[in-house]
């Protein structure tokens, strides 16, 4: 019978595939997690699925070596979604994201290599489109398609928003980026979900072990955190909008996510976990749908039927992008993925589970004012 472990299985995605798991197959799971207080709150509350039979759990980081030999024993396939999450953050919290998502990967793959080798089948790990950095621009007066490096504070400053050909001096227009466009991460987050993809990949094809690396867009759905303020953009909205705050949009508020729904992602990860054919691929997960972060801020508020305003700041973040949307021919090749919930039908499932849920406290002012004293916020 399958045994997979699940790192970082308390977490939003990781709930979701390992109730979808339970419900839907006979795998056998262990979860390692170690609840942070930043995703979880102070009072953990741990979830139902915990008492079924076929679940071991062990609370820890993926850092701990001993924590990590413990929870591999037994386990043909490792869904590996543990990481520190948030780009700003991670902006200053240098270390510590290096250390959770880099060496924790590690030493994942060395207690693997150490005592587990001929036992792992496949491993796949939950990257992110970060990596990227912004994503496929093309010129339509040459033809052109151009990935450009990540904006500077300086130009930022200047309010130079979107990008322009260097050599026409054209607005480029964006494009979907496919796995084939050059990684140039704009954050210490992306740096080291890139960091991750490397060790995985080179591990992998050194001890012949399939692994299936899924980038994934912009994730929301119902049980994302609404405590975390640091990431997740639908959670952080609906905060201020049950708050009666405004919400400010950076910049001129036309940038761009392609905003995937916890269960299509779920859906990559489960057809990951059950291929019967050979992966080892980096492929894009997402909705193939550029949209506006405006527009979800417009389609919250109607959902909430809030009187919150909605304000342009042309503030920004150091370390943001200003659009990405994934081209999605690879993964529907390799797997037979398809997106299924519209942004509109997910938006009113997200709203709906939000407003059965405890107002939570709104931290993004102080979440900003603090990026704003390390000079990565203006």
């Amino acid at each position: 019978m399958k045994k997979v472990l699940v790192t970082g299985g308390m977490g939003f995605i990781g709930s979701h595939y390992i109730k979808t798991l339970l419900s839907e197959s006979q795998t056998n799971i262990n979860i390692l997690d170690n609840i942070s207080p930043q995703i979880h709150g102070d009072f953990f509350e741990a979830p139902s699925f915990i008492d079924n039979s076929r679940v071991n759990f062990f609370e820890g980081s993926v850092t701990d070596k001993e924590i990590v030999r413990n929870a591999l024993q037994g386990v043909d396939t490792l869904i590996h979604l543990a990481a520190e999450t948030g780009t700003g953050q991670s902006m200053y919290e240098i270390t510590t994201y290096n250390h959770v998502n880099s060496h924790g990967t590690a030493v994942l793959l060395e207690e693997i290599q150490k005592n587990y080798k001929q036992n792992i089948a496949r491993i796949i790990l939950a990257s992110s489109r970060s990596v990227y950095g912004e994503g496929s621009y093309l010129c339509s007066n040459s033809g052109e398609y151009i990935n450009p490096d990540p904006r500077s504070f300086k130009s930022l400053s200047n309010k130079e928003w979107d990008y322009y050909c260097h050599k026409c001096k054209n607005k480029l227009l964006f494009q979907p980026t496919s796995e084939r466009t050059e990684c140039k991460p704009a954050s210490i987050y992306a740096v080291t979900k890139k960091n991750q993809e490397d060790l995985v990949s080179t591990f992998c094809a050194a001890n012949d072990i399939d692994y299936s690396i899924l980038r994934f867009q912009n994730v929301y759905g119902e049980g994302q955190s609404l405590k975390n303020p640091y990431t997740g953009i639908l959670s952080i909205f609906s905060n201020r909008l049950r708050n009666g705050d405004q919400i400010p949009i950076f910049e001129d508020g036309n940038m761009t996510r392609d905003f995937v729904h916890v269960s299509d992602v779920v859906n990559a990860l489960l057809l990951s976990t059950f291929h019967d054919d050979s992966i080892s691929s980096i492929m894009n997960v997402g909705s193939g749908i550029a949209t506006p972060i405006k527009d979800v801020a417009e389609l919250l508020r109607a959902e909430f039927k809030s009187l919150s305003k909605i304000i342009v700041t042309e503030q920004f973040r150091v370390g943001d992008i200003r659009n990405n949307y994934a081209e999605l021919s690879l993964i529907s090749k390799v797997l037979g993925y398809e997106p299924k919930v519209k942004l509109e039908d997910g938006i009113k499932l997200f709203s709906e589970w939000v407003m059965q849920q405890e107002i939570e406290e709104d931290k993004l002012d102080l979440v900003n004012a603090e990026l704003k004293s390390k000079n990565l916020m203006g």
